[in-house]
Formats: structure tokens, sequence, C-alpha cells
């Protein structure tokens, strides 16, 4: 609008989902470059949610795009006395900011007044706030944030998220990782005038970095000045480990993660370590990138609870493919070079990478495997 590449003349919200009374899905659009500037006084509409205000409405995104939105709360968006109704599903928030105007809250969204969405599949880098780099929630909020990537955000507190004042978020099966902030909670704060007590269970929290570093605090921290705060971690790959409430199934292991997406090579002390009575069953049985659970890694041990396969920690789950023998996401010479450095050798003698040799389960290690690996040569689907 107005003047070209140049948001300060934008609209205040590209949608307004505000009083909206009948659910109503907005699918599969990209919502940018929203400016909601007018910042004062701070209740006003036009100073939240550059990309989608929500008060009070039932406007459910799938499949959308948030990018380059700016306001003083919620740059992408912002929810307000929405119940446990609202959905927010395989969405990608990048590059939104919260930080004008006297505001600075939640880079991507912000959530308040008893509002409880359930966020699934979604992925948030490079979003800004100085408090809540992708997400700020509080005033008794309980969402649940489900099979979802936080990566490279940034604030002064709470890198990824900021949770305060009695919301009690219920984060499983997320990767939450390389988020910073300039003063405390690298990945997560919790904090406020009343206690939260949000839960995490089968996350990756690795590599996280506040004023204090990259160690265990820049990971969660609970700032106790007003209240106890009592975040409850079990199952999860943390960095520094974990000594607060909860703890079953902690881990303090590199994830080994793949790619800069951040999925799990094979092998991966993550993989086949989570808790499958935590999994939460009301979802779709996929990850991140829609892919089935609960598939074995051959390549990890079953760690975790429950009967195998065992669900994995993090946004991503194991897949099975077929040649890629060293798990890289790619067959290519070096799984054939693998095979070829075991031609003959003796399968089922107690040798797991003789087994592994034996691409095709013939019983032996020879050229009908190296031609089974030729024959998938290429990155994984």
């Amino acid at each position: 609008i107005g003047t070209p590449d140049n948001n300060s003349d934008n609209s205040y919200h590209v949608v307004n989902g505000s009083a909206v009374t009948s659910p109503t899905k907005l699918a599969g659009y990209t919502i940018t470059s929203g400016n909601a500037d007018q910042g004062i006084p701070e209740d006003d509409p036009n100073s939240s949610a550059g990309g989608l205000y929500i008060e009070a409405g039932n406007v459910f995104p799938v499949f959308c795009r948030f990018t380059d939105n700016s306001a003083a709360r919620g740059g992408a968006i912002y929810i307000r006395e929405l119940g446990q109704a609202g959905r927010i599903a395989q969405c990608t928030f990048d590059n939104n900011t919260a930080d004008s105007f006297g505001g600075g809250f939640g880079g991507a969204i912000m959530i308040l007044a008893t509002s409880s969405p359930i966020i699934t599949q979604c992925r948030f880098t490079n979003n800004f706030s100085p408090a809540g780099g992708a997400i700020y929630m509080s005033n008794e909020c309980d969402p649940k944030i489900v099979d979802c990537l936080f990566a490279n955000n940034s604030s002064h507190n709470g890198g990824a998220m900021l949770i305060s004042n009695g919301s009690n978020p219920d984060v499983r099966s997320c990767t939450i990782v390389e988020n910073s902030a300039s003063v405390v909670g690298g990945g997560v704060l919790v904090t406020g005038v009343t206690s939260a007590e949000p839960t995490f269970d089968n996350c990756v929290i690795w590599d996280n970095t506040d004023s204090s570093g990259g160690g265990k605090e820049a990971q969660i921290y609970s700032d106790d000045t007003y209240d106890t705060q009592n975040p409850v971690v079990n199952s999860t790959c943390i960095l520094g480990g974990w000594s607060g409430l909860g703890g079953a199934g902690v881990i303090n292991v590199d994830p080994q993660f793949a790619d800069e997406a951040f999925r799990l090579s094979s092998g991966s002390p993550c993989h086949d370590a989570g808790d499958n009575t935590a999994f939460p069953g009301q979802f779709l049985q996929e990850d991140l990138d829609g892919h089935d659970r609960f598939v074995d890694d051959p390549l990890a041990p079953d760690t975790g609870n429950g009967a195998a396969p065992i669900v994995d920690m993090g946004a991503y789950e194991f897949q099975v493919c077929e040649g890629d023998i060293d798990g890289d996401g790619s067959v290519d010479p070096l799984d054939s070079g693998f095979v070829l450095s075991r031609f003959g050798c003796d399968v089922g003698t107690g040798d797991p990478n003789c087994d592994t040799g034996d691409q095709n389960g013939d019983g032996l290690v020879d050229p009908l495997d190296v031609g089974f690996v030729l024959a998938r040569f290429g990155p994984c689907e």
C-alpha cells in the first residue's frame, strides 16, 4: 500500500478474525507485511497482530505462512479470549517482529486472557520480540503446542517462549534449538506474579543461549522473583540436564542434528527415547514433516518408555530410507562403499555391520546388495 517496499503505511491487520461466530478455516495463504503500529493506548487493537487479529473469534489458520509482519504485540497473530476451541496447524512463522511503540510481546504470537489454542506442526524461525521471541503467553492461558520447531528466534527475555502469570502450556514433541535472549531464558523463560506450571514432554531443547552463556540455565529459566515457577520436564533431551520438577527420562546427550532443519541423524540418542504414554494421541499420529510417528530406528537402542516402536524426542520422527546406511539423509557412494567393504562377511553371526551390509536380506553381502543401494541413489524423501 502506498510506497513500494515500505510497510509503514500498510494495513494494521491483514486479516481481522474477531467476533467471527462460526468456525472459519483460513487455509493456504501467505499473510505478510501487516503493520499494527498504532501503539497507544495499550489496548488499542491496531497495536496488535500485523497478520491475524483474533479476539473472541473463530478463525483457524492452517497451511499458512506468516512472514514480515510487525506490531507492538503479537507480530503475526494476537489471540485473546479464544477459549479451547482454536487451532493453528501446519503454519510457518518467519521474520515477524513485535517491537514498537512501547510494546514488544510475542514476535510471532501473543496469547492472552484464558485463551488455550492448539498449535500443531508449525515452524517458528527468525522471529523477534523483547519478550518472547516467538510466543508470549500470559494470564492463565493453557495452549497445547505439539510437533513444532522453534529455531533462531531472539528476544531480550525468552528467546523462543515467554510463559507468565499462571499460564500452563502443554509442550510436547517439539524441538527448541539455537534461540537466543540477551538477558535470560535463551530457550524458554517462565516468570510472573503468579505461579506457572508448563510441561515439556518428548522434546529436544538444545543450544539456546542467553547472558549466562549456552549452558543449562539458558535452556529453560525460572524467574521466582514474584512467585515460585514450576516447569515440569520429562522424556526430553535438554542441554545440561534437568534438576527441577519431573526428570523422568531426561537425557543430556548431543542429539546429533542431521541438517539445517534440525532433523536427527540415524542412531541419534533421541530416537526411540521418548515416552509413548505422553504422546498426544488425540492429534494426528504424524510429525512436523507429516510422516508417521512410532517408527523404529534400527541403529538406536530403545531407551524410552513403552512397547516398541517407541516415539522419538523432538519434532521429527525417524523414517526408514532404504539404502541410506549411514543415516545422513541421502543414498550415496558412502552407502555403497559400506556394502563393498563388507563383501563376503558372515551374516547372522553377531556382527551388526555385516548384517547391515545385507541390504536385500538374502543372507549374503554380495553385488546384489550394491545394486540395491545404487538403485536408490539420491536424497531420501
